[in-house]
């Protein structure tokens, strides 16, 4: 994102790409890929494995740039905030700010969790693959021009934010590697870090599977709406709980 502000580019460009990788992925599995025996079986194939693969580069952009994005926001509310005791840090302001963020994501799971349940239960036609790949690639294709009409991201200097001289890459990946050892904090929370991707591999793939096993089927869809309800709500909470200062950073 950095080398993209050095070469004049916006921000929000990094979301849009990403966000066309995804729209692609959605759409690209609109059609099944056929048996192996099939003759259009590779193309299918390798535009599925493609899709899938320039998602997962995408992601990383997106969600640094999002990061980033909500980071610098949440310091220029902090410098706007009242001084005094009423006023907020930027630390505060960003927890808040990540709070009210995944609490609109994860409900929106939630509501997508309920939304495909509804379409796969009304379906008498045997066409809710196409139904629900249709409506989460328009979703997607949305959400990924809703990030042109975003305001565009502060600069660092905008925000006071201290920045050192530009970097390459992977002088700037080594440093951040650097930080596991170096900074105390970060070594604590690499731990976590990992525990939380191991749980979310857990509650996308052998949750709905332990559940459908022990409670049936039926059960899968309410069992990850569950989830993302619970999440959404203690995102909402605890952004909440920083916000009003009950809990300190």
């Amino acid at each position: 994102v950095s080398a993209m502000e050095a070469r004049g580019l916006p921000g929000r460009l990094a979301l849009v790409v990403p966000g066309v990788a995804y729209v692609c992925m959605v759409l690209v599995n609109l059609l099944p890929v056929p048996p192996a025996d099939d003759p259009s079986f590779a193309g299918r194939a390798a535009a599925n494995v493609l899709c899938n693969f320039a998602v997962g580069l995408g992601a990383g952009v997106l969600w640094t740039t999002q990061n980033i994005y909500v980071g610098r926001n949440a310091i220029c509310a902090a410098r706007l905030s009242p001084p005094g005791e009423g006023g907020s840090t930027a630390g505060e302001m960003a927890c808040a700010f990540n709070g009210l963020f995944f609490m609109i994501y994860q409900f929106a799971g939630a509501f997508g969790t309920g939304a495909s349940t509804l379409v796969v239960d009304l379906d008498q036609a045997d066409n809710s693959r196409t139904t629900l790949f249709l409506v989460l690639g328009a979703f997607s294709a949305l959400g990924t021009l809703g990030f042109l009409a975003i305001p565009p991201m502060p600069s660092a200097a905008e925000c006071g934010a201290q920045r050192g001289p530009e970097e390459d890459g992977c002088r700037q990946c080594s440093q951040t590697l650097r930080l596991l050892v170096s900074d105390r904090r970060m070594a604590l929370s690499a731990p976590l870090i990992f525990a939380n991707g191991c749980f979310l591999a857990f509650a996308f793939g052998e949750y709905p599977k332990r559940v459908t096993a022990t409670l049936g089927p039926d059960y899968s869809a309410p069992a990850v709406l569950a989830f993302y309800a619970c999440n959404g709500g203690a995102s909402w909470a605890w952004g909440a709980a920083l916000a009003a200062k009950r809990i300190a950073t």
